[in-house]
């Protein structure tokens, strides 16, 4: 490695820490905006830009074989996989009654006891 494309693939290195930061900022000064149970939008979106760019140049990927980018997309599928496997365990809990609900409908239906003769 010469000494231009040193000065440059630290220069771009630099960039993307940049980028980084202003996402970072981003991220925090959007917590404190109220969207009306909105916000993990996003949230998500930043978090997905930060990540791009942590794989692409700092772990190298996007010099990588193409090998290398079969598995980093196999992770990202996985990953996708797991959240929306979240989402949607959490989407239908209210769906599904509580143990109390349950017992409460379930309970023995007991006849009234007999008034007693004096």
């Amino acid at each position: 490695m010469n000494a231009v494309s040193a000065q440059s693939g630290r220069r771009s290195l630099l960039l993307i820490f940049w980028a980084l930061m202003a996402l970072l900022a981003l991220t925090t000064g959007l917590a404190y905006v109220p969207m009306g149970g909105y916000e993990v939008i996003p949230a998500y979106l930043i978090a997905v830009v930060k990540a791009a760019l942590v794989v692409l140049f700092f772990m190298e990927v996007k010099a990588a074989s193409r090998l290398t980018w079969v598995f980093v997309g196999a992770g990202f599928v996985w990953l996708a996989m797991l959240m929306l496997l979240t989402v949607g365990d959490y989407l239908t809990r209210g769906w599904t009654p509580s143990a109390e609900e349950l017992t409460q409908h379930n309970a023995p239906r007991m006849a009234a006891p007999a008034p007693e003769e004096h």
